[in-house]
């Protein structure tokens, strides 16, 4: 005999994954008054809520599939370097080299009359 909550996330598996997802979340976000540590563990609460309905859903191979569609790369590896790297130069040139001394550019700043 099968448990209430497997057949619940069997019949429905998606709003089952949002529950999920939202309990885990939210409960390990309650702890942030504690300590930072429970957020960064609480961002986690999605992919162990997919992890749970797949094993509960499909089986072995429910796992096997969330497991490749997550690894599966979709552009060049080379991507994944320039982006960032594209994205930080980025900011250099907007900003302009930091010299010591000088205050940092502010977005919430105005423009200086003086």
């Amino acid at each position: 005999m099968r448990s209430t909550a497997t057949e619940l996330i069997r019949r429905v598996p998606l709003i089952s994954y949002v529950v999920l997802a939202y309990l885990f979340s939210i409960a390990l976000g309650v702890l942030l008054n504690v300590s930072l540590a429970f957020g960064l563990i609480a961002l986690f609460g999605p992919a162990a809520a997919a992890f749970i309905v797949a094993r509960t859903w499909r089986g072995r191979d429910g796992v096997a599939d969330l497991w490749a569609v997550t690894t599966r790369w979709r552009v060049p590896a080379l991507w994944y370097v320039a982006v960032p790297c594209s994205a930080s130069q980025m900011r250099k040139w907007i900003l302009g080299p930091r010299r010591s001394g000088q205050p940092r550019a502010s977005c919430s700043s105005g423009p200086s009359l003086a």
